[in-house]
């Protein structure tokens, strides 16, 4: 999952540079208040507070939730570059003050509250200017977590139904008071404590706590020795070992800039070891890790917000996304490939990699908590909370049979107090989330948006796409996958599901573009901190990452088209789509990569170019001349290639 920017509670070791470093007595009172925190989430998910007759509503849950991580946000993230890192500034305790306890408030007072908005009772004065300064305060903590791009737009959507009926056009819509927007977005079942924060209080902060004390543990590791293993030895090793231990990250970690920070030390230095290029071995891992956020059974916080949306059990989410993930990682994997013949770059000796049977062995028992996860998830469907906590579980248990790996109290409180700060970004996210969706459902702005959309789209569900996809990848730039995806979920993917697409389709189609915004130029976290690792250049690494990583731009075109490859629709055009959507993207990736069996000159790139675009295009006559234009070039080659094979064995019998 997603993670903060991880925050100094005891000493420099821990410190990031943005956010305050505390030592002694306040170092250890927030490590017990963070332990706490993840205490109480286990208790609650669990079922153990309501058998021990401690009943509390789901949204007086969100409210505990959402409270102490505001809070935890004004302790940890100064307002400024010039902020003081050593001690809280008074703004700071006076926003950390309102933004808990307008929390406890909600929740001591829920019940009363509950009626008074049922019976659409207006707050009292003070309950109203509170609600108003609470509203700001969580758009500070999203400012200091997630940036300024996503705090503009969330504040125009904040004050939107106040100026609606002062705006033209289709953006014109009935005027609301103060009170009914407080009401709508700040109080419950609507608005910032609706189902999305619900995700964030129950689903995700479980699944971050199974990744983390998978990490802990020294399973992220072990993933990494066996990708080198397995493929450190073949061409271009390095680079693929990038890619397998990026996708099997991912199915824990669903985050592109932590997969990047988690693999890229070990990874991207080894690649450059064998030749590759700085900024293309930052580039590869940029483009592996960001796979991370599509490959199930994780995935990222978009992911579980999409449960919210398309109300659907999470494993539909996983098993839709199985397939497009498979095809991305392949054209991944290829396209490091290509760059690997065309360098000339061999692998690494085995006797410099770990080897596989002794790797194994150490490490086997790190899938057993998948196979709990993936058992209660998918065979016994639990819910995706339950089934974390008994992942997680099982990691713990696990651990006691083998003493290297045996679990401290101070590695689980590690793994505890590193979740709580990957929280801060999360609940953020929701809670914003939560008010962008309340405008959009006080105001009805959704509706008029996609009727504008359609309208400019002239009704064609192709120029739609385009639209869409590029709207994706501007937003996505300034802000995280899943603010990015829940915008467009909400503002998008309705006129994509009236012109015809069913509403799985139309949320992946803006989930995986938020995705490939990650990585492309001129914003693109994933390609800079994968840069920085590298010591290339960030733009020339942004550029390389998006030419290697193009099957995220094609896929959601095949999908959209072809709904085949999320697992709906017969059998047959589930396996007919995933054959053709690899050799689409396989063939775009030699095209864009100049590669197949031998280099390519310009014509025969733009021949397999045009091939994997027919292929795309739901006809059925398209699709086979497709498949016939990326035949041609193939065939060339290898002929080509046997001939010069036979010439050059004649000339070493001559």
């Amino acid at each position: 999952m997603p993670e903060a920017p991880k925050a100094g509670l005891e000493g420099k070791n821990s410190e990031a540079p943005k956010n305050r470093v505390f030592t002694g007595a306040a170092a250890r009172a927030i490590t017990a208040l963070s332990v706490a925190y993840i205490l109480y989430h286990i208790l609650y998910i669990s079922g153990i507070l309501s058998r021990l007759r401690l009943f509390l509503d789901p949204h007086q849950h969100q409210a505990l939730h959402l409270g102490f991580i505001l809070a935890l946000v004004f302790v940890l993230i100064p307002a400024t570059k010039k902020a003081s890192r050593k001690k809280l500034a008074w703004y700071d305790a006076v926003m950390l003050v309102v933004g808990l306890g307008w929390n406890l408030y909600l929740v001591i007072n829920f019940w009363d509250l509950l009626v008074r908005t049922g019976r659409a009772e207006p707050l009292a004065t003070p309950e109203l200017i509170v609600c108003w300064v609470f509203f700001f305060i969580v758009l500070e903590a999203a400012r200091r977590t997630l940036g300024p791009a996503i705090l503009v737009i969330a504040f125009l959507f904040l004050i939107y139904p106040l100026v609606a009926s002062y705006l033209p056009g289709l953006l014109t819509g009935p005027a609301f008071s103060f009170d009914r927007v407080a009401r709508g977005i700040g109080l419950f079942v609507t608005g910032m404590y609706s189902g999305i924060l619900h995700i964030s209080a129950t689903i995700v902060i479980s699944f971050i706590l199974f990744g983390q004390l998978l990490r802990i543990s020294g399973g992220g590791q072990w993933f990494i020795d066996i990708a080198q293993s397995l493929l450190g030895h073949v061409r271009g090793g390095p680079a693929k070992v990038a890619v397998f231990a990026s996708a099997l990250m991912g199915t824990v970690q669903g985050t592109a800039v932590g997969n990047v920070a988690t693999t890229g030390v070990i990874t991207i230095p080894l690649m450059k070891r064998t030749g590759y290029p700085p900024h293309i071995a930052g580039a590869v891992e940029a483009v592996a890790s960001n796979g991370g956020q599509i490959m199930p059974p994780v995935m990222g916080i978009a992911a579980f917000i999409m449960i919210d949306f398309l109300g659907v059990p999470y494993a539909s989410i996983i098993i839709a996304g199985l397939l497009p993930a498979v095809v991305y990682f392949v054209a991944v994997f290829f396209a490091v490939d290509f760059e690997a013949a065309k360098a000339g770059l061999a692998g690494v000796p085995r006797s410099q990699l770990p080897p596989l049977r002794k790797t194994l062995i150490n490490g086997w028992y790190y899938l057993f908590p998948l196979a709990v996860l993936i058992f209660f998830l998918l065979y016994l469907q639990y819910s995706p909370q339950l089934s974390a906590l008994y992942a997680s579980a099982a990691l713990i248990i696990v651990g006691f049979f083998k003493k290297s790996n045996r679990m401290s109290w101070g590695m689980l409180v590690q793994a505890m107090k590193d979740t709580t700060i990957s929280m801060m970004m999360v609940a953020s996210v929701c809670a914003l989330a939560g008010i962008i969706v309340a405008t959009v459902e006080l105001t009805g702005l959704s509706y008029r948006l996609s009727f504008l959309l359609i309208e400019v789209a002239g009704g064609n569900l192709a120029y739609l796409l385009i639209m869409t996809a590029v709207v994706c990848v501007i937003l996505g730039m300034g802000m995280p996958t899943s603010a990015a995806y829940i915008l467009l979920a909400i503002l998008a993917a309705p006129a994509l599901v009236k012109l015809g697409l069913q509403p799985m389709v139309a949320h992946f189609f803006v989930f995986y573009f938020g995705v490939a915004a990650i990585i492309t130029p001129p914003v693109c976290p994933a390609s800079y901190v994968a840069a920085g690792i590298a010591d290339a250049a960030p733009m020339k690494t942004a550029f390389s990452a998006a030419r290697l990583g193009i099957a995220a731009f094609i896929v959601p075109f095949i999908f959209a088209y072809h709904p085949g490859l999320l697992m709906l629709g017969s059998v047959s055009s589930i396996i007919c789509t995933f054959i053709f959507a690899l050799i689409s993207v396989l063939a775009a990736a030699s095209a864009l990569g100049g590669y197949l069996f031998r280099p390519l000159n310009i014509w025969w790139r733009a021949v397999l170019g045009i091939g994997s675009l027919m292929i795309i295009y739901p006809a059925v006559l398209t699709t086979i001349i497709g498949i016939i234009i990326i035949a041609v070039p193939v065939l060339y080659q290898l002929v080509l290639s046997r001939r010069l094979r036979l010439s050059h064995a004649s000339d070493g019998e001559r």
